[in-house]
């Protein structure tokens, strides 16, 4: 039996990330709070001042006169992601600390319902270089995570294109998790895509088609489409599912997600489930995945929470595989900007005895 312990800790980060969270002030759309339809990413003025809200602190967000300045009148917006981690194992050769992110995201509006939304961010592992065979060097290091030209439709619908994440389930921001990580395997999640969103107060939406953006390693370039949807049912109860199917030189993959929001007695619920089936070109033959990921969140306050996960991913046929995550959480949401959170972590996979600690640090400025 297969043993890992990875302990998450001390992780600071702020709301400029999407926060599924907020269904329990009765929020669905990502809108409300981002300039982005599909959440994540620079908040607007508003996402502020409910973030500032909804901190220790509280208060009303008003921004400073650096802020005004590097905004120019409120056609920009400008914030710093950065992340490192250390690293514990048992053989202490083993153990490191190492930077994991350092992003610089910014949002620039060309007029009146037409923006550009990028995110400049400096990797340990470029694989294109490294395919290519170019000089390992500083330069080789960043690449763009996001970059985007957002169209408004009407109030209540926009189109984009250009390089982003993918869109599918809840929106997570954590890639560590198995709905995430075990479904892209290697394939790139920021490829370049056509989008149309809508939304509402009750609902929202994403239709894309999407290719690849030169980002990826020799052979995981993919080509497919995504189409999502979530509603409200009733009050603090969202219901949504997507469906994916990607090609690659390789594999052809087809996915389908459901997922569900909902908040009672100051509780956070979030589930989602994802089973997906891929082909191997080469020879037809073709293996299963299943992974379930559970989130409740009781908050005390609405800055501060005690809560646990459970993760499971599942793989069948010639690629078969069991492996469960699961532990405590807490967080503390110090200011508008800052959240203290603790993720403890016990990983259980067959055939292994390995055992780790993991620490992380974000901190985000704007």
């Amino acid at each position: 039996m297969k043993l890992w312990i990875s302990l998450f800790f001390l992780l600071i980060h702020s709301l400029a990330f999407a926060n599924p969270e907020m269904i329990r002030h009765g929020y669905i759309s990502c809108k409300a709070c981002h300039f982005s339809a599909r959440g994540s990413g620079l908040l607007s003025p508003y996402g502020k001042g409910i973030s500032k809200a909804f901190s220790m602190g509280g208060g009303e967000y008003k921004p400073g006169s650096i802020a005004k300045a590097i905004s120019f009148n409120g056609k920009m917006a400008h914030a710093l992601q950065m992340r490192g981690a250390g690293l514990v194992k048992k053989n202490p050769d083993e153990s490191k600390i190492f930077p994991m992110q350092f992003d610089y995201l910014t949002r620039l509006e060309i007029s009146k319902g037409v923006s550009i939304d990028a995110t400049l961010a400096r990797v340990p592992y470029n694989p294109p270089a490294l395919d290519h065979h170019t000089e390992d060097n500083f330069a080789t290091h960043f690449v763009f995570r996001k970059a985007t030209v957002d169209i408004a439709l009407d109030k209540k619908s926009s189109f984009s294109f250009g390089r982003d994440h993918l869109p599918l389930g809840i929106g997570l921001v954590d890639h560590t998790t198995y709905i995430k990580e075990r479904n892209r395997m290697g394939v790139t999640d920021f490829p370049t895509q056509g989008q149309l969103n809508f939304w509402s107060g009750q609902h929202q939406s994403t239709l894309l088609l999407f290719a690849p953006s030169f980002q990826e390693a020799e052979g995981n370039g993919e080509f497919g489409l995504v189409a999502k949807t979530e509603t409200m049912v009733f009050k603090k109860l969202a219901v949504g599912a997507n469906i994916l199917a990607g090609r690659t030189q390789s594999i052809e993959r087809w996915q389908l997600g459901q997922f569900v929001r909902y908040s009672a007695f100051s509780t956070v619920f979030l589930f989602e489930f994802d089973y997906t089936v891929r082909e191997l070109r080469a020879t037809g033959k073709s293996f299963s995945q299943f992974a379930v990921f559970f989130r409740p969140r009781y908050y005390i306050k609405d800055y501060l929470y005690f809560g646990a996960s459970f993760e499971h991913v599942s793989r069948k046929q010639q690629f078969k595989m069991e492996e469960s995550k699961y532990g405590p959480s807490m967080g503390l949401k110090l200011s508008r900007n800052l959240v203290l959170e603790f993720d403890g972590r016990l990983t259980k996979r067959e055939k292994s005895d390995q055992k780790y600690a993991m620490a992380q640090l974000y901190v985000n400025l704007w």
